[in-house]
Formats: C-alpha cells, structure tokens, sequence
C-alpha cells in the first residue's frame, strides 16, 4: 500500500507521513528563518517540520534573514530581493532626505543627487 499524508501508516512500516508520501509538497530549509527557503534543500513532506521549516522557496542568500524574495531594496550594493538586480526598486528611499526636496539616486550602493 501507498503512503499518503493523512497521519496514518498507510504501508504498515511503523512511520507516518514519511518524505515523498502521496499529497506531499515541497518544504526547504530555511537557516535565517526568514519564511523563504534554498530550492536546493527541497524535500517532500507531508508539512514543515524543524529543519525543512519553509514552504517557499527562492532565498538566495539564506543566511541573512534580510535577503529574501520581495524583500525592501536598499542602497547598498546588495540584492535583498533575489532579483538578481541591486539596488533597484526602492533602494533610493532608503538614502537620507536631501536639501530642497531633491530627490535621491542610489549608485552602486552609494546614495546621491539625480541628475
């Protein structure tokens, strides 16, 4: 018989809900603990568990709990996003205000006046 994830042991092996039983998803290890996974570390479960903690992946740099998916750019030649792409997005509202409501460019992680 087929395991499957209902918290039964379908295949009469003494475990329940082991890793590829049927209605499992992806789970990732998430060590930043940020919500966001390594793709690499996908394991199929029946639910998260402590080290499979994340079910989302694409953290592409899982130890800096500020690097994530979608997380907010700033200025400072990182990609927090996992875009690929620094400082893009709003990574110029995080540069300080400048006089005379001039607004903000940000430069290889340098923050400046637009031209």
């Amino acid at each position: 018989m087929t395991e499957v994830c209902d918290t039964k042991d379908n295949d009469c092996n003494g475990k329940t809900d082991e890793e590829n039983a049927q209605g499992c998803a992806p789970a990732y290890v998430d060590a930043d603990k940020d919500g966001y996974g390594n793709a690499d570390t996908a394991k199929c479960l029946c639910g998260v568990d402590k080290v499979n903690s994340a079910d989302k992946a694409g953290d592409c740099n899982d130890n800096n709990p500020a690097i994530y998916p979608k997380a907010p750019e700033t200025c400072d030649n990182v990609d927090e996003d996992c875009n690929g792409k620094t400082d893009d997005g709003d990574a110029p509202k995080s540069c300080p205000p400048l006089p005379g409501g001039t607004s903000a460019v940000c430069k290889a992680g340098v923050c400046g006046i637009g031209s």
